[in-house]
């Protein structure tokens, strides 16, 4: 199951998660999870894997549409999503 996705319970995965880069075992999950909000080399570097998914805009949307407050999804922590769905929020009034 792909790193930033291993919250959600397997049989709600999206179909998507199976191509995530964060996927790959070489990869330490605990990289897409970062306890502060600030970029540390390991979340550097899981925001640099992330720029080169094939389903980074499906992981960040499903990120939005599911209000995910924690981890990185879509290359982007979470003050940077809550931007973009406020941005969202205000471009469908």
């Amino acid at each position: 199951m792909c790193a930033a996705c291993r919250e959600i319970p397997s049989m709600d995965m999206p179909r998507w998660t199976e191509y995530a880069a964060c996927k790959n075992p070489a990869y330490d999950p605990d990289w897409w999870w970062p306890e502060k909000a600030d970029l540390d080399e390991r979340t550097k570097i899981a925001v640099a894997i992330c720029r080169t998914c094939k389903v980074r805009d499906l992981c960040l949307d499903y990120a939005i549409q599911h209000r995910e407050v924690h981890g990185i999804w879509g290359a982007l922590m979470p003050a940077a999503r809550n931007a973009i769905a406020a941005q969202r929020r205000r471009r469908a009034v």
